[in-house]
């Protein structure tokens, strides 16, 4: 080494040196240089340490280390894990650490976990503030995707206020909800002004539902009074129709329509072109049944008084009242309770309204008119009684009627109807048109009801029928008689048609019996060459007749009662033994005969010729043979088969004459199978056995009469 040149021993003892002392304060590097250093109060450790001079939270504050960082505390003089403060807090102007990110408190920093201020609120000149809200500061930029919440909206000074009603401001186009309420619209400020109302200006085509309230339409640049009877017609494209129900537009007005007075409706008034109670015909409204019936129904009303109809009422009423009377009825029997025979209600043979007998019934469908000759749908049973003022004895008939009414959901509770009837009490059998008014309707003011008055009989729940004639043709015919219903929920608002039959059982001084009778077969066709029976008469014994078999007639042959107690079967007894039998069958619409001593439900199947099947109408007439006299028998006899026409109510109908003997003519209405049988009565004169009569002028024209002579039609041959 002391061959080295001086300088660069000298070198060499410096880099050692510096070597040296490296390695010893790399041993040293992970050891405090002392305990008293880097803790609270205590002084920071030397610079060379490898940790924090002063502990956690901890900073070199006047060469002692403090506390730094938390609340009150001075700020970290150096980031401490990031931060000069702990949380949620910030130095202050005096560099204390204090709250941040609450209201009007200086906003957290960007950098730090979670948001810079609390929910609601928003930074405005470095601190957190409520914006938004009622009477606040609008947000300074979009929050939430507008400066306001809700219906509010920034003022003139920037505060939130609300927005959208009447006098406000209008809420932005693009929020949620319509800009102004409704009925409201904004003007040209986009202030929100009323619209739709009357004389109002209409609304906005883009608002939801229309641009004018209800009844009103945009007439002259507003909104005014439109559709209803006598006002303008409403434009065609504001409202869901012009006018209202029953009136169209004629001339910009609405006027009546659906009546044959007042014209159809309009198919561009989307409803029907005629009220229901009318029919419609190659573009007109024209008369129906249901129109005849209800007009010919207000005018027995007019004619009756609400005086009348208000005792008959308050008569149905006590009746009502009694269970035994009802619960009787109900099971077939005329009660004890009944009342004595009740007179007319006062009226006379003078009025057109004369009562022979009154009727006491129970059904299930009062609300259609339930009596003798209209009822519900349910149908109806009950007596029949002669009036007092007819006869001493309270003589009685069980009936049975049902029918069905156009008025839809009109139904009743199973309450009493009481009715008077123009027939006697054994002759109320038939068909009937009907119309029926709940008894409230006459508080009601409908037109057609001519303001007739019932009194305290108005609060009774319960309806009113009257009953008219139904004609062969299907007419309306004369009157029959009045019902009253008493029943919960009978309410048939505004009047319903009824189309009725009633059926009473067959006594033995009611003519039901007393018809021709032919075999058939078992599709109901009649057998030419069959069994042919006709009843001439029938009393309490027995019944009279003549029988026509294999070609071979019998007259005047005598059928005896087969039992005490049933009307309905009868034997032919020859030296004390039973040798043939007659049984009647579901109310004398159907004969059974037998030519033996055997059960007769087992023989022969014979139907009335004139009516096949159906329900009869009854009278106290009875059917006696009328044999051609000479004189008659040399005029000569006009031929009548073909067709022959006639109207009725404007309408033309057809019958075909299919069948002519000396004795009878058969003929059948076109469009139906319906054949009916004439026995002839005079020259050139054919009479059923209800009475109506044909009578042959010529060989092309015929007339034809009704039984009570009050009808008749001019007929032509085709």
């Amino acid at each position: 080494m002391s061959s080295l040149p001086v300088y660069f021993q000298i070198a060499l003892k410096v880099i050692v040196s510096v070597f040296v002392l490296a390695f010893v304060s790399i041993g040293d590097a992970d050891a405090k240089p002392s305990d008293k250093c880097s803790a609270n109060g205590q002084k920071p450790c030397p610079v060379y340490y490898p940790g924090e001079i002063c502990d956690s939270w901890l900073d070199n504050i006047g060469g002692v280390c403090r506390p730094c960082g938390g609340a009150g505390q001075p700020a970290c003089a150096k980031i401490k894990r990031g931060y000069p403060c702990r949380g949620k807090l910030e130095p202050d102007s005096r560099g204390r650490c204090q709250p941040c990110g609450g209201r009007n408190q200086t906003a957290c920093r960007a950098l730090k976990a979670g948001s810079r201020c609390d929910p609601g609120l928003e930074i405005v000149g470095g601190k957190c503030v409520a914006c938004g809200g009622l009477n606040e500061q609008a947000c300074p930029k979009i929050k939430r995707g507008y400066p306001c919440d809700g219906k509010l909206e920034p003022d003139g000074g920037n505060v939130c206020r609300p927005c959208g009603g009447n006098g406000q401001r209008a809420c932005r186009a693009l929020k949620q909800g319509e800009q102004c309420n409704s009925w409201l619209d904004k003007d040209r400020a986009d202030i929100c002004r009323p619209c739709g109302g009357q004389n109002q200006p209409a609304c906005s085509i883009t608002k939801k539902g229309s641009i004018c309230k209800a009844g009103l339409g945009k007439i002259n640049g507003a909104c005014r009074p439109c559709g209803q009877l006598g006002q303008p017609a409403c434009p065609a494209l504001e409202q869901g129709r012009q006018c209202s129900e029953w009136t169209t537009q004629r001339g910009g007005k609405c006027v009546p329509c659906g009546t044959p007075a007042t014209g159809a409706c309009r198919v561009t008034d989307k409803g029907k072109a005629c009220e229901e109670i009318y029919d419609w015909e190659f573009g007109k409204c024209v008369e129906s049944v249901r129109s005849i019936t209800r007009s010919k129904a207000a005018d027995t009303i007019q004619q009756m008084g609400g005086e009348k109809l208000g005792e008959a009422i308050g008569f149905a009423s006590q009746l009502n009242e009694d269970d035994d009377v009802t619960e009787d009825l109900s099971n077939g029997e005329v009660s004890d309770d009944m009342p004595s025979n009740k007179l007319c209600l006062g009226w006379n043979e003078d009025s057109s309204f004369f009562h022979r007998s009154w009727t006491l019934g129970v059904g299930g469908g009062a609300s259609a008119g339930a009596g003798v000759v209209g009822v519900g749908v349910d149908g109806e049973v009950g007596a029949a009684f002669r009036c007092a003022n007819r006869a001493d004895t309270k003589d009685s008939k069980w009936y049975a009627s049902g029918g069905w009414s156009q008025a839809v959901g009109a139904t009743a509770g199973a309450g009493v109807t009481f009715g008077m009837w123009k027939a006697d009490f054994n002759a109320l059998g038939g068909a009937s048109h009907g119309y029926i008014i709940s008894i409230s309707d006459f508080a009601k003011g409908y037109a057609w009801l001519k303001g007739v008055n019932l009194g305290k009989a108005s609060f009774v729940d319960g309806a009113i029928g009257f009953w008219y004639e139904r004609n062969e043709d299907g007419s309306v015919g004369d009157y029959q008689g009045y019902t009253v219903s008493i029943g919960a929920g009978v309410g048939v608002s505004g009047g319903s048609y009824v189309k009725s039959t009633t059926v009473q059982y067959c006594d033995y001084d009611m003519d039901c019996a007393l018809r021709t009778w032919r075999e058939v077969r078992k599709s109901g066709s009649f057998v030419d060459d069959g069994v042919t029976i006709i009843v001439h008469e029938r009393t309490k014994q027995g019944i009279d007749v003549t029988i026509t078999k294999d070609g071979e007639t019998r007259e005047d042959l005598y059928f005896e009662r087969a039992t005490i107690t049933d009307w309905r079967d009868y034997k032919l007894v020859e030296d004390g033994d039973t040798v043939e039998r007659i049984c009647f069958r579901h109310n004398f619409e159907e004969l059974k005969y037998r030519d033996e001593n055997k059960d007769c439900d087992w023989g022969l199947t014979l139907l009335a010729d004139d009516n096949a099947g159906a329900p009869q109408e009854t009278s106290t007439r009875s059917i006696v043979r009328q044999p051609v006299t000479s004189e008659q028998s040399t005029v000569a006899a006009i031929s009548t088969l073909g067709l022959w026409d006639f109207e009725v109510n404007g309408r033309t109908l057809t019958d075909e004459f299919v069948e002519q003997t000396d004795a009878y003519v058969v003929l059948r209405r076109v469009g139906t199978t319906l054949y009916r049988r004439y026995e002839k009565v005079g020259a050139n004169e054919y009479r059923n056995a209800r009475g109506s009569t044909f009578r042959f002028v010529n060989a092309t024209r015929a007339i034809w009469i009704s039984s009570d002579k009050k009808t008749v039609y001019q007929m032509q041959k085709r």
